[in-house]
């Protein structure tokens, strides 16, 4: 199958009628089966209103799974879905809005039976560029079930910038005892972070924040520590109300 060009606008697949309430969903394995042998290519495919990652599309399906290539000017992937549903995200290339510097990812992600689930577990790695560092940030994330830690680092340095242990729950995401250090500023610093967002599977809107940063300085004069607390509160695109406290 060849096309040179499709557009699909988000707007419309909302609209789309749902299937019978009562039947079960179909599953990723079950779909994976029903797919016949294709080769499918589109020159230039479109999603509104996400045009700034245009770009080429090339699907196939066999007995093996399903291969994907994607090459855009901002968006490009390499991806493979084998019959056990493992996702293997051989390279993931994305240029944030506003930025000149792209997001480089790969890792392996075991997708579960029923696609409305969050993936039981994978592994995914890394690296951009920032005004910040001289060197690429690498990220690290890891994780079993619905916990993980994401593990951010300078390249070729084997101490971390940060250590965020986190926890997805139907209500609640949360970061607990997250460590970190930025050793770049004349003054050394470290400290420690935790997050909650309750009611995040609401929206931003109706998101409750919680959080709480530590601010650890050592210097002539000994150690100093400020501690920022943040809500519970709520921070929206119309209606914001996040009380903090400094101490």
């Amino acid at each position: 199958l060849l096309s040179d060009k499709v557009s699909v606008d988000s707007a419309c697949l909302s609209k789309l009628p749902s299937g019978d309430a009562n039947s079960a969903p179909l599953a990723l394995d079950q779909l994976q089966q029903q797919l016949p042998p294709l080769d499918l290519t589109i020159n230039d495919l479109t999603l509104i209103p996400w045009q700034r990652y245009a770009g080429k599309l090339q699907l196939s399906s066999g007995p093996d799974g399903q291969r994907l290539h994607y090459r855009g000017p901002n968006l490009s992937a390499e991806a493979q879905l084998d019959e056990k549903q493992q996702l293997t995200l051989q390279s993931l290339t994305v240029v944030p809005p506003n930025s000149a510097q792209p997001l480089h990812l790969a890792g392996k992600i075991t997708i579960p039976l029923d696609l409305a689930s969050l993936p039981t577990q994978g592994a995914l790695q890394g690296e951009m560029q920032t005004a910040y560092l001289e060197k690429p940030v690498l990220l690290d994330m890891r994780w079993q079930q619905q916990q993980g830690v994401l593990t951010v680092s300078e390249k070729g340095d084997d101490r971390p910038l940060a250590v965020l242990p986190w926890e997805v729950a139907p209500q609640r995401v949360s970061i607990k005892q997250g460590e970190w250090r930025w050793p770049y500023s004349e003054q050394p610093l470290n400290g420690g972070l935790s997050i909650a967002l309750h009611d995040w599977s609401k929206g931003l809107d109706e998101t409750e924040i919680s959080a709480r940063l530590n601010v650890i300085t050592a210097g002539h004069n000994g150690k100093g520590n400020a501690v920022l607390t943040l809500g519970p509160g709520k921070v929206g695109l119309t209606d914001s109300d996040l009380r903090f406290q400094l101490t």
